[in-house]
């Protein structure tokens, strides 16, 4: 296959990359600080802070988008205040500026928990005896702290380099004129120019991309965790917030998060106050609904099913946890499938999408977010349980279902969450895919949005947001 394209697609290329590449930056600018501030300090309102920045993992990109139009749009929240002041109207937002942002922000948070996490862990032995050698913090930070997060912060900027490079909702509700990613062009050419042999090209070409991405991911996956295993030093506890300086930085950054981050999410649910009567008069929306808990359950159940299956014969097979590609590769490469050409795929093979294909399709996209949660409940039975129990079992099958079945317990209900919330959330397969009579409630709001009914929208959108949060919250309970 030759990849000869055309100046526009080449530039359409270019800018999939940078995009992403920039919009990771600005994830970083703003996570890093956020995991350092969670991690080593205490502070007022900082569980509401880590409320906050949760959101992301239950709210899909559709909503995150529509509370930026809301927000930063030319009849948004700011130029609304800005009209007020006779100060000049923000314009940026459908631009790569925009896109940008928006994708920083949407991402921000996973950096932030990854590094928080990790930053909670870095023994202070190494910082302390720098410090009375008469290092000064900066030293200590460039030449002790970030190479020991280096793994855990390498692994996160790729993670959200990749969502970047598949975003499809985002730029397609903000991207400007000649401003568009492969994932778009992949839809367009076969939704608009029906232009099969330019969808596979690019689709192959993201995709190679995309796997070298899961490779280094999987590989500092595996450095993270060897420099995990052989930390021998306890969580250390966060410190009150000291100082002057340190007071106002710390309040001017959670105000910065609360304005900038916080502010559209508060706008949708400002928004949707007095359309909740006008959706639920809407033909559609009921059905939308139901069809959104019916595929998101049978898709949670199959990605669990998997994900525990898998992860049962991977802690069996590499019990002393080497196997770098059954244990950290083969899991991730679904990752880098792109959902556009994964629902591409099933047009061209059946001729037109279904609900049982939009299921099986978010299945085997979506399964290795179940297999994380198992496998790391797994890697935590000691092994002395795990051989005292192959002793005294009877048959192969005693410990899968009398030691591994209850110690993952919680961890199937989290699993199922996260993927319900995941298939909740998607826009992109369901477009795709184009199942004829059938909504789900993503799609839903995005046809609103589409037709200019922002309020509406909102009001979908929020169902949507606390129908995700609702099943989150009863997987965490469980």
């Amino acid at each position: 296959m030759q990849f000869v394209f055309s100046l526009r697609l080449w530039n359409v290329i270019l800018f999939t990359v940078i995009q992403a590449c920039v919009s990771t930056f600005i994830a970083v600018a703003v996570g890093m600080p956020a995991g350092w501030l969670t991690a080593k300090r205490r502070f007022l309102g900082k569980s509401m802070f880590s409320v906050i920045t949760a959101v992301p993992f239950c709210v899909p990109p559709l909503l995150i988008a529509l509370g930026v139009v809301m927000y930063y749009g030319m009849n948004g929240v700011i130029n609304k205040l800005a009209a007020q002041f006779s100060l000049p109207a923000f314009t940026g937002l459908y631009s790569f500026g925009g896109i940008v942002f928006t994708h920083g922000f949407y991402n921000f948070p996973i950096i932030m928990r990854m590094c928080s996490d990790a930053w909670a862990k870095i023994p202070p032995e190494e910082s302390d005896a720098a410090r009375l050698l008469g290092a000064g913090r900066f030293r200590i930070f460039r030449t002790i702290t970030l190479y020991q997060l280096a793994p855990s912060l390498a692994s996160a900027c790729i993670l959200v380099f990749l969502y970047c490079f598949f975003s499809f909702i985002i730029v397609l509700l903000l991207g400007g004129v000649g401003l568009s990613t492969i994932e778009v062009e992949v839809y367009q050419a076969v939704r608009a120019s029906v232009d099969i042999a330019q969808a596979v090209k690019l689709a192959v070409l993201e995709t190679l991309v995309a796997l070298g991405a899961v490779f280094l991911y999987s590989k500092l996956e595996q450095n993270a965790s060897k420099n995990r295993e052989v930390s021998f030093s306890a969580r250390v506890d966060a410190k009150p917030v000291t100082g002057i300086a340190e007071k106002i930085l710390t309040t001017l950054f959670v105000l910065f998060i609360l304005v900038f981050f916080a502010g559209p999410l508060l706008t949708i649910l400002y928004k949707s106050f007095g359309s909740y009567s006008v959706l639920l008069k809407r033909r559609n929306f009921a059905k939308s609904v139901a069809n959104t808990v019916a595929v998101g359950s049978f898709t949670a159940c199959l990605c669990v099913l998997t994900g525990t299956l898998y992860a049962f014969f991977v802690h069996m097979r590499d019990s002393d946890k080497k196997n770098y590609f059954l244990r950290l590769l083969f899991p991730m490469l679904p990752v880098a499938v792109s959902p556009v050409a994964a629902g591409i795929i099933i047009i061209l093979v059946f001729g037109q999408g279904n609900v049982a294909s939009l299921v099986i399709v978010q299945t085997l996209l979506f399964w290795p977010f179940a297999y994380k949660q198992i496998i790391s409940a797994l890697d935590k039975i000691p092994v002395q349980v795990e051989e005292s129990a192959s002793l005294l079992s009877v048959s192969s099958m005693d410990v899968p279902l009398r030691i591994y079945v209850p110690v993952c317990g919680k961890s199937f209900f989290s699993a199922f969450a996260f993927c319900f919330a995941m298939s909740a959330g998607d826009t992109t397969i369901p477009l795709v895919l184009s199942i004829p009579n059938f909504e789900t409630l993503s799609l839903f709001t995005y046809r609103l949005a589409g037709a200019y009914r922002f309020n509406e929208a909102c009001a979908a959108g929020m169902v949507l947001a606390l129908l995700s949060a609702g099943v989150f919250a009863l997987g965490k309970k469980k």
